[in-house]
């Protein structure tokens, strides 16, 4: 096993568009040239394929569902560029088993904050979402389907605490309207790191098999393989009823079959009818690969309401041979600890990238590099789901431990954010974000309500607040396993995060 722990440095090169703020971390801006080398070492020299070359917030945001086409169409001044975001830190992960949550945090508010080019994370975050409200919902596609090398739950709580911070006209996004989900709802166990929760309060995390979901049959996808062979499928009723937009979180894995099961691959835990032959493998009926991935997210563009805006890739542990690994619940321990993040607005190009470091991987052990056929069939006829051309191409790499937390404050100057360890078997620790002095109440609630502990109440001063609770009620007792929530009261209102206790 192989460990990518040597805290990488780079020298800060960019645009003046896409500044940092001032407490912002080194970065490098480069394309991806046929010639580039091994994007690994930002110390390493860099040839003449140095770029500097970043796209405004709204064409980030709006430009690169048409990427591809446009890209091929010749636009004046030459080929658009899209931005791909790896934010790095080297205390993301501990041993072979520990996601830690802070770096984490700050390698999620690193990537969107460049992504975007906005400086306020709230308002970064909320950039992505076109006519958003605190109406709306959010659903975050995971990948649950290799128990120990899931979409971590570190990842998914980083990307929660920025939606929750985002000023919808002087209100947040209720936590009840953010959805985390998979295919099989017993995908949410221990091993993974989540728990179900479809109905109850707070952040809804559910697999499409729930008996009260499943697939929406009204709505076909229709994928023709050679041979005149046609498979049928149905999507998800989380996309179809229950979301206004999609956040697309997949990991970094190869996979024996399809190359790499990175972002686009994440959506055949979207549609039923996935494990039938042609659209997993190469050989009878051509190559599988080279249309069913396109097709699934083509059809999520321009059958089913075009409501993917951000596609993340999950590198803090993953494969970069054996994957995707064993699902739940047998063991798949991961081979590589990457302690990083990919993210974009465009999959093909995020997958590109994510391909692309797991080769680096690949060829520092010695084997064979990875051509998977559906990334570079995405970005043409009849698709154009984006670009695969390193030459349009803009990689920016961060060392997010240069950074300290930004304030994650919504409307009512507070944020209550994730808990960790969670699940827990016992202690946890809690966190406010302040934006300005004021007055709070924190307490640990069960699920009815009532008041378990008490664990402040007092003025807090503006910024980061880590409060202790040691899984103890206010007599000294353990209480038994279950959902509890941290609760924040102020005069702007509460808010509350689950914690999951586990004896």
């Amino acid at each position: 096993m192989h460990r990518d722990d040597s805290k990488e440095k780079a020298s800060r090169r960019l645009a003046p568009e896409a500044a940092s703020p001032p407490d912002g971390p080194r970065c490098r801006h480069h394309g991806l040239g046929r010639d580039a080398e091994p994007a690994g070492n930002w110390d390493a020299t860099r040839r003449d394929f140095l770029k500097g070359t970043v796209l405004g917030a709204a064409a980030l945001v709006a430009g690169p569902r048409l990427l591809g086409r446009a890209a091929r169409a010749g636009l004046a001044g030459g080929p658009r560029m899209t931005k791909v975001v790896r934010a790095y830190h080297p205390d993301a992960t501990t041993g072979w088993t520990t996601v830690n949550q802070e770096p984490v945090d700050l390698m999620v508010q690193a990537a969107i904050k460049e992504l975007t080019g906005i400086g306020d994370l709230g308002e970064a975050w909320k950039s992505l979402f076109a006519g958003i409200d605190a109406t709306k919902t959010i659903a975050i596609k995971i990948n649950l389907a290799c128990g120990d090398v899931p979409t971590h739950p570190e990842v998914v709580n980083a990307v929660i605490d920025g939606l929750l911070a985002m000023d919808l006209g002087g209100q947040t996004l209720p936590a009840e309207q953010i959805i985390v989900w998979d295919l099989d709802n017993p995908f949410f166990c221990p091993q993974t790191g989540y728990t179900p929760n479809w109905g109850g309060p707070g952040v809804q995390y559910v697999g499409t098999d729930h008996p009260s979901l499943g697939h929406d049959t009204s709505v076909t996808v229709d994928i023709q393989h050679p041979l005149g062979v046609t498979t049928h499928h149905h999507p998800s009723k989380i996309i179809t009823q229950h979301c206004d937009y999609l956040i697309n979180a997949a990991v970094i894995k190869d996979h024996n079959d399809s190359g790499v099961t990175l972002t686009m691959k994440n959506h055949f835990g979207s549609f039923d009818g996935i494990g039938v032959y042609p659209t997993h493998q190469s050989g009878t009926y051509g190559d599988g690969h080279a249309r069913t991935e396109p097709a699934l997210n083509a059809a999520l563009r321009d059958q089913l309401g075009n409501k993917p805006v951000l596609w993340l890739i999950d590198g803090t542990f993953g494969f970069y041979m054996g994957g995707p690994g064993y699902i739940p619940p047998y063991p798949s321990p991961p081979n590589w600890a990457y302690n990083s993040l990919i993210a974009g607005t465009d999959p093909v190009s995020v997958d590109r990238v994510g391909t692309m470091k797991i080769n680096d991987e690949r060829r520092a052990h010695g084997l064979a590099e990875l051509d998977p056929s559906h990334v570079s069939a995405a970005a043409g006829d009849p698709w154009y789901l984006g670009t695969d051309d390193p030459d349009e191409i803009d990689l920016v790499e961060i060392d997010a431990s240069d950074l300290t937390a930004a304030p994650l404050a919504g409307p009512g100057g507070i944020s209550l954010l994730a808990p960790y360890p969670n699940p827990t078997r016992g202690a946890c620790t809690l966190r406010l974000s302040c934006a300005r002095e004021l007055d709070a109440e924190l307490t640990v609630v069960d699920a009815r309500g009532r008041l378990v502990r008490r664990l402040a109440a007092r003025r807090f001063a503006g910024g980061l607040h880590r409060l202790a609770w040691d899984g103890k009620d206010e007599n000294g007792r353990a209480p038994a396993s279950g959902v509890y929530f941290a609760r924040v009261r102020h005069a702007g209102g509460e808010r509350r995060q689950r914690i999951v206790l586990v004896r």
